[in-house]
């Protein structure tokens, strides 16, 4: 591997992490006009942030998907909900779904790999 395939792959990683910033700081901006002020602005971008580390969930072979929903709908949002005082709406909707989109794509890539790798094992034995 070359030093410019590192440098090539640590871009990506990069510029997800980039993405994902702008996406909550995006959330927190549009939060302002829907919520009416500064409450709204740090309740998107707290939610935005669990709802990204909600994502890790989705890492969790065959069942992560499941999980990472229960955590956002019966943990995450009810709590958010409480300490902010604010209610569901488009943004909170659009939030879940787009972080749950990810989180599928993440939960798909990730099974079929450990799933390939289950496959290679029993194979070769």
């Amino acid at each position: 591997m070359t030093t410019l395939d590192l440098e090539k792959s640590s871009s990506y990683g990069t510029k997800s992490m980039q993405i994902g910033f702008w996406l909550i700081l995006l959330y927190g901006s549009i939060g302002y006009y829907v919520y009416g002020g500064l409450n709204g602005v740090f309740s998107m971008i707290i939610l935005g942030i669990l709802y990204s580390f909600s994502c890790v969930l989705a890492f969790i072979p065959f069942a992560g998907i499941g999980v990472q929903y229960w955590a956002m709908s019966s943990l995450i949002f009810p709590w958010v909900q409480n300490l902010a005082g604010i209610e569901a709406t488009w943004l909170t909707q659009t939030m879940f779904w787009i972080t749950i989109v990810f989180g599928v794509i993440y939960w798909i890539i990730w099974t079929v790999y450990v799933a390939s790798i289950i496959y290679q094992r029993y194979e070769y034995s």
